[in-house]
């Protein structure tokens, strides 16, 4: 994961974007099933030689990022992608707390939301269901 602003935005109040990678061994069903149509790329333009899929979260939603022009780091990070600056550490530091509370929402609803967990890493949370309860 990687966290950027549209390319000419301000690093201070640019609108936040994650940009997302899933390594060719790992299930990236959720983010596939979530990630809407219409957007800078078709699924299938997102992957990358060596079969890396690469998306882009917003507070709107994900979308495939075409895989033209990404770098994609031995990391799994993105380090450039067009369009996008990709914030260094001490930038995202800067916007820690905007970082820390940005979601992008996934699935029917937003059931569920792509989390920042670390500077370079992302989980796919769920809401918790209702549960009846019933008077003890």
């Amino acid at each position: 994961m990687s966290v950027a602003v549209p390319e000419g935005a301000a690093i201070e109040t640019g609108e936040l974007s994650l940009l997302l990678t899933v390594a060719p061994a790992e299930d990236g069903s959720e983010l596939e099933e979530g990630a809407e149509e219409g957007g800078e790329a078709e699924l299938g333009e997102n992957i990358t030689d060596d079969g890396t899929r690469l998306f882009v979260g917003t507070e709107e939603g994900l979308q495939p990022l075409s895989a033209d022009g990404v770098e994609v780091l031995g990391n799994g990070t993105i380090g450039t992608a067009p369009g996008y600056r990709v914030l260094n550490l001490m930038e995202a530091n800067e916007r820690a707390q905007d970082v820390q509370d940005f979601a992008v929402p996934v699935g029917e609803e937003g059931e569920a939301a792509v989390k920042p967990a670390t500077t370079s890493q992302a989980f796919v949370g769920r809401r918790p269901s209702p549960t009846t309860r019933t008077p003890t």
